[in-house]
This record gives structure tokens, sequence and C-alpha cells, in this order.
């Protein structure tokens, strides 16, 4: 599935699916010589493709100078910044934050956690991280409590997914990493 969607150019779906597929190889007792030849391969392939186009590469690498790239490539991620700091530890209040109103765009999907820390605040955002830290921590227990090896390789790649698409997500909207396009789990509108 990952080389699937690294030939479609679609770089944010192939990352966390070769995230899920390291992190199962992993679960799975593979050798991590062998884990870690495949982690890089993935990785060199997905900095290849981010390289080769010369829209693609600025996209990918503008969250590193998000000051001189606002007007265009980090255009989102700026205007997500804003929304975020704007929110300050007790949030803008419900339905109050101004950020939504066209200044960052895809608001209701790729970028709902700015909006979410701009109208609730720090703890709107320590809710989140909470949340998915809960579920990361339940989905592995499950995976270790399975009854068969199956079932624990499923219960840990389906948490792997969850946790390892929130990472990116939350680590783009707010300039931590380059931007995949990817949702929010269970809360971004669509995608979910």
């Amino acid at each position: 599935a990952s080389f699937l969607s690294f030939i479609q150019k679609d770089l944010g779906t192939a990352i966390v699916f070769a995230a899920i597929m390291i992190g199962v190889m992993m679960m799975a007792g593979i050798r991590a010589r062998n884990v870690a030849g495949v982690a890089l391969m993935s990785g060199l392939a997905g900095v290849a493709l981010a390289m080769t186009d010369d829209r693609r590469r600025m996209r990918f690498t503008a969250f590193l100078n998000l000051e001189d790239n606002k007007g265009h490539y980090a255009y989102q991620v700026y205007q997500s910044i804003l929304s975020i700091s704007n929110g300050g530890v007790t949030g803008a209040g419900i339905g109050q934050g101004t950020g939504k109103w066209g200044y960052v765009p895809l608001a209701h999907s790729d970028f709902i956690f700015a909006i979410i820390a701009e109208e609730l605040g720090l703890a709107g955002v320590v809710v989140i991280l909470g949340g998915f830290l809960a579920l990361a921590f339940f989905g592995f227990q499950a995976a270790i409590s399975a009854r068969d090896h199956f079932s624990a390789l499923l219960a840990g790649g389906i948490t792997f997914w969850f946790v390892i698409q929130a990472i990116i997500n939350i680590g783009g909207v707010s300039g931590l990493i380059p931007v995949t396009g990817l949702t929010l789990p269970l809360i971004s509108y669509g995608g979910s």
C-alpha cells in the first residue's frame, strides 16, 4: 500500500503506511538490522520523491523558514501558528476563533487542530494530545494482551496508524514537520 501511494505521489499516505509497516515489523520480531534497512530505504525514497519536483520540494521544505515562505508555500502553516498562538492558555471560546473565517485554509479538515487550539487554548490541546496518548496506551495494551500473534499485530498496526497520522498532522499544523495533507484521525471532517 505504501508503494502504491508513493507512485501516485501521495507522500503523506505513503509515509503513514511505511511507518505502520515498520512498526508491525518491529512488533513481529523481525531483526532490527532488517527493519532499519526498510526504514532507511523508505526514508530515502520519500526524500527523493519530495525533491524531484520544484513545487513539491518547496512545500516540503517551507516549514524550515516560515517567515520567508509565509506568503506562498507556508501560508497555511503560518496562519495556523497565528491561530494557535491566539488561543493562549484558555482559548478564545468555542465559536469565537477567527482562523476558521478563511485565514487558515482547510480549517475543518487538515488544520482543525489549529482551530481547536485557538478556541479551547492549551486546555483543548492537552485534551486532544491526552486522547491520542490514551488511544496509543490502550491500543498497545490490546496488542500485548491479544490471544494470538495475528491479533496482536492487527491491534498494533491499527494503533500505529492512528498515532502516526496524528503525529504527522499535529506536527505539520504546528510547523514542526512538513505539511502532508493528512487529516487528524477521529476529529477532522472527512477522512476520519
